[in-house]
């Protein structure tokens, strides 16, 4: 019996001592594939950060990003082609620093509301450049999680807002040879139309009388004879 026992607890030794040299072998497999997680996601990182500065630094639009306080941690490279800055020299600044103050307003009330909503929000506005210049943006911004402050981005749109001026003074042209006459440049029918029913609305609204005078000039002819039809229409 005591040899059986003896036996036994042999076995049990040797599988005791086998089992941890199965544990000693796959702890440093264990440590080794925690190592090469731990290298893969610092090299992920490292290859997004890269990534991400290319795509801000390269990119036309200016990226800033501002503080809670609304000054700016950070600025792409941009700003040298679109505002004439180095990125140093807008660090720390804020963004009253370099828009138009006739549009301050506008700004303020649209980083006002970004900044209510939590959300984000857009706007055009003009900056001053470098060389004091206005450039017409459209600016983007977007509040950071955890209160971490804002993401804006400004965007030259300036060629936009010059077809868009070109356009209304074009609208307004037409109009004018719309409604008045090729040969004097007087109101023609279609605006003594337009006036007629403006002023009527306005008469019944206010409930006051409108009047329309009509002018019958005597021996105009006589004018027209002696100066000419185009003198006697002016």
């Amino acid at each position: 019996m005591r040899a059986s026992a003896t036996a036994t607890e042999a076995a049990a030794i040797l599988s005791s001592s086998g089992a941890a040299r199965a544990a000693s072998t796959l702890r440093p497999a264990r440590r080794s594939s925690a190592s090469a997680a731990l290298s893969l996601l610092a090299h992920t990182k490292a290859r997004s950060e890269t990534e991400h500065r290319i795509l801000t630094e390269n990119a036309i639009d200016v990226v800033m990003r501002l503080d809670a306080s609304l000054r700016r941690t950070y600025v792409s490279a941009s700003s040298r082609t679109v505002m004439g800055y180095e990125p140093s020299e807008l660090l720390d600044g804020s963004p009253r620093d370099t828009v138009v103050p006739e549009d301050w307003a506008i700004v303020a009330a649209w980083l006002d509301g970004v900044r209510s909503s939590g959300t984000s929000g857009e706007t055009v506005f003009r900056v001053r450049r470098k060389d004091g210049t206005a450039l017409w943006v459209e600016g983007r911004c977007r509040t950071l999680p955890s209160g971490a402050g804002y993401m804006t981005v400004l965007r030259d749109v300036s060629g936009r807002k010059a077809a868009e001026e070109r356009t209304a003074v074009l609208a307004d042209e037409l109009a004018r040879l719309a409604n008045s006459d090729g040969l004097t440049g007087l109101a023609n029918r279609r605006r003594f139309d337009a006036a007629l029913m403006v002023e009527t609305e306005c008469s019944v609204t206010s409930g006051r009388p409108l009047s329309l005078l009509l002018l019958d000039v005597d021996q105009f002819k006589a004018f027209n004879d002696h100066y000419g039809h185009q003198q006697g229409d002016c």
